[in-house]
């Protein structure tokens, strides 16, 4: 799904970091835990800074993700844009 998401968006020619496409297949290889959450918070720490904005790709369960509510919360307190979008794929929706 994230992967998708992220291929969508950068074929729109939109630069796209997405912690979970670029993050997850090294941290398998490297043995991370994927829902190490204060591994991926620092992970994170350096993008969020240097990103313009966040896009929230609103798929099923991403309001009980942990992770996105911090990165939220993040780009809340640096004020920059947070934009929330529809799933594009009609399996990433809920049901």
């Amino acid at each position: 799904m994230a992967l998708d998401a992220t291929a969508k968006i950068m074929g729109m020619g939109y630069p796209v970091y997405s912690p979970i496409v670029h993050g997850h297949p090294v941290a398998a290889r490297a043995g991370i835990h994927m829902t190490d959450h204060d591994f991926w918070m620092k992970v994170d720490a350096p993008m969020m800074e240097s990103a313009k904005g966040i896009i929230v790709y609103m798929a099923t369960g991403w309001e009980e993700s942990r992770g996105m509510a911090h990165e939220i919360k993040e780009f809340v307190r640096m004020r920059k844009p947070i934009l929330h979008i529809q799933p594009f794929f009609p399996e990433h929706r809920s049901c």
